[in-house]
C-alpha cells in the first residue's frame, strides 16, 4: 500500500471512533510539527538576516559582495601591493585607525590568458597588475568613508577570466574596461580586527 494510503483501523483498536481520534492526534502532532518547523525557518531566516546577531539586514548594507578589513598584523605586508606613491600614507593612515585597508585576491580562471589590471576605489587608482592563475592578494582603500559600509570598485584593463575574492567571488564579465563591482563591508572593525 502506498504511503499515502493508510488501512483502517480494525475493529478491535477502536474502529471509526478509534480513527477518527487517530486521525485527530495526527493532525495535531503534524500541526506542532509544521509549527515547529515553521518557527525554524523564521529564526533562521532572522539569523541569517543578521537581525539575532546584532548586524543590520543584508539589504541595508548594500547589494553586492562582501570585502575583508585588513588585519593590522598585516598592514605592512599588504602595503606593499598599494600604489608605491601612497601606500606609506595609507599604511600609517591604516595603523591609526583613521581609514583602514580592505583586501582582494585576484586570478585568474585556468585556461584564460593572463589579466593586465588596475583597481579604482573612490578616488585611488591600484598600481598595474599582472594577474595569473596563482591568486594575488592586494590591498586598497575603502572606496568610501569605513563607517558608510558600502560602494563600488571598477576594475579596467583586459580581465578576461579574472576573479577576485570577495563574498562571494567576483567573476568578470570580460571586456576591457569599467567592470564595476558593488561591494560592503562590515564597519564594526576599524583597526582592522
Amino acid at each position: 500500500m502506498p504511503a499515502s494510503q493508510s488501512a483502517p483501523l480494525p475493529a478491535a483498536q477502536g474502529g471509526a471512533q478509534g480513527g477518527a481520534r487517530e486521525a485527530a492526534q495526527a493532525i495535531k502532532g503534524t500541526g506542532r510539527a509544521a509549527g515547529v518547523a515553521v518557527a525554524g525557518v523564521l529564526l533562521s531566516g532572522l539569523a541569517a538576516s543578521g537581525l539575532l546577531i546584532g548586524q543590520p539586514p543584508l539589504a541595508s548594507r548594500g547589494a553586492g559582495a562582501e570585502i575583508m578589513t585588513v588585519a593590522a598584523t598585516d598592514i605592512i605586508e599588504a602595503s606593499a601591493s598599494l600604489d608605491p606613491a601612497k601606500a606609506f600614507a595609507l599604511a600609517a593612515a591604516a595603523r591609526q585607525c583613521r581609514a583602514p585597508l580592505a583586501y582582494i585576491t585576484l586570478s585568474n580562471a585556468p585556461g584564460e590568458p593572463d589579466s593586465f589590471i588596475r583597481i579604482r576605489s573612490g578616488a585611488y587608482i591600484s598600481p598595474p597588475y599582472h594577474v595569473g592563475a596563482a591568486p594575488m592578494r592586494v590591498a586598497l582603500p575603502f572606496p568610501n568613508p569605513y563607517s558608510v559600509g558600502r560602494g563600488q570598485l571598477t576594475v579596467e584593463g583586459r580581465q578576461k577570466g579574472l576573479r577576485a575574492t570577495l563574498y562571494p567571488t567576483w567573476v568578470s564579465p570580460g571586456g576591457r574596461n569599467g567592470n564595476v563591482i558593488d561591494i560592503w563591508w562590515k564597519t564594526d572593525k576599524p583597526c582592522g580586527g
